[in-house]
């Protein structure tokens, strides 16, 4: 897949609009990646599997593609940043090889924001709905909630074959521009 200069002067501003939104809100994104590392293992000890090992060079790959996703405002499995397309180019990257990766990604709104009718039937307004509990604790618990109310993320998060995660998290604007907090886990066996 080829990308012109234009792909790179919008991949920048987008970069920098993303980075600009992230700066008015920060988060320990080390203490919550190893707070979400935590929270796999013990929801892994729950049902009775062995932890994972953090492994810094998934963590790495997840961290690329947390970026990546700030860039583009949304989740996607699929990368256009050559040579990191899929979670597998991504582990590559990083130097490992492993026939056995997977990738679980969410977003978690930091200040939702709610459309709600005008009284009257005036159109509608857009308001600020109820904040998310940022302590790293209740963040990763919720980031691990969801992957286990989701099939393929449970598959993923409880799956007995994986012996190594790497986690990372950023911060930047997503859908309605809304501030979120990304995070996605690289799942491998090595």
């Amino acid at each position: 897949m080829r990308f012109g200069v234009g792909t790179g002067l919008l991949a920048f501003a987008l970069l920098a609009q993303g980075a600009s939104a992230a700066s008015r809100f920060a988060i320990d994104r080390e203490s919550l990646s190893a707070a979400i590392l935590s929270e796999t293992n013990r929801e892994r000890a729950a049902h009775g599997l062995t932890p994972l090992q953090g492994d810094t060079r998934l963590a790495r790959a997840a961290d690329g593609h947390t970026k990546f996703l700030t860039l583009i405002g949304g989740i996607r499995h699929e990368s256009f940043l050559p040579g990191r397309e899929t979670v597998n180019d991504r582990v590559r990257a990083e130097g490992l090889k492993s026939a056995f990766v997977s990738e679980n990604l969410a977003l978690i709104p930091v200040h939702p924001k709610v459309i709600r009718g005008r009284a009257g039937g005036g159109g509608v307004e857009i308001v600020p709905g109820e904040e998310v509990d940022m302590r790293v604790d209740q963040l990763a618990a919720k980031f691990v909630r969801a992957w286990l109310d989701s099939p393929g993320h449970r598959e993923n998060l409880l799956n007995p074959k994986f012996t190594h995660l790497g986690c990372a998290v950023q911060t930047g604007t997503g859908p309605a521009a809304v501030m979120f907090v990304y995070s996605a886990q690289v799942f491998a066996r090595l």
